[in-house]
């Protein structure tokens, strides 16, 4: 078992929203390109959409889930005294990352994949 001493969980609360953007960008992006060259675009999954554009909306509400999970688990977490500080402005960047991520990664339901 890790132990973290209280700076090193501050310091993750206060990165956690903008790591899991940053996870979430790499994926999405990853996605995107391996299946411009797989071709994905070309398979119709259901009517009109494609298996690149379905792989990229489920990275997108995945992506989404999971910041509304931090900000869920910053809700029920423990405030003591010590921490509050650091608690209270991690969920803060929370929200905003899930902002940055609505906004960033939204031109996946209308724009071309390719």
């Amino acid at each position: 078992m890790i132990v973290l001493g209280k700076e090193t969980k501050a310091l993750a609360m206060l990165l956690s929203g903008f790591l899991l953007w940053a996870g979430a960008f790499l994926l999405i992006y990853f996605t995107q390109a391996t299946g411009c060259s797989l071709g994905w675009q070309e398979i119709e999954v259901f009517g009109p959409l494609s298996l690149q554009r379905g792989a990229l909306i489920v990275l997108y509400l995945l992506a989404c889930g999971m910041h509304l999970g931090l900000i869920y688990a910053f809700g029920r977490s423990d405030t003591r005294a010590e921490s509050a500080f650091a608690h209270q402005t991690g969920r803060a960047l929370a929200f905003a990352a899930l902002a940055a991520s609505l906004f960033c990664f939204a031109g996946i339901l209308w724009l071309t994949a390719c």
